[in-house]
């Protein structure tokens, strides 16, 4: 993998993308990749649709412009793909409808010149990420259909 630290954020969302789709061919998923998000099809034939967000720990505030993510879309989630120094990439996926009920974690800030939602990462907040492990999400798929 390339080194996360000299790619500037196009790049390193470019990066993050593929790390989503290699994880979710994985899984028998197909996918299209369209401007804003991934549309991904499970082996059964249904669709979610992702907004692929990466983030460089240390850095601590992932933004999504409200523009950009409709949270009451029941079929749309936001991978979080975290970058740790020296270590493969962690990969979250948070259902769009989670922002609906924001905490310290999941930010809405409807009241900016720009309305954004947000995730606040910081260790005080990684036990409210952690129930959104992308193997989690297969996990809880199991004896059901994959997405």
């Amino acid at each position: 993998m390339n080194n996360i630290k000299t790619l500037n954020n196009h790049e390193l969302n470019r990066v993050s993308k593929n790390v989503v789709i290699a994880k979710f061919k994985e899984y028998g998923c197909q996918f299209i990749e369209n401007e804003r998000t991934l549309s991904i099809k499970s082996p059964d034939g249904r669709f979610i649709e992702i907004i692929v967000k990466s983030i460089r720990w240390p850095t601590e505030y992932v933004l999504i412009l409200k523009k950009h993510m409709n949270p009451e879309q029941r079929n749309l989630y936001v991978s979080l793909v975290l970058y740790l120094e020296g270590t493969k990439p962690d990969l979250y996926l948070i259902p769009a409808e989670a922002f609906l009920n924001p905490n310290d974690l999941l930010r809405d800030r409807p009241n900016y010149k720009e309305p954004e939602f947000g995730m606040n990462v910081s260790n005080k907040n990684m036990p409210l990420l952690l129930p959104y492990k992308l193997e989690n999400f297969f996990k809880n798929q199991k004896g059901t259909e994959l997405i």
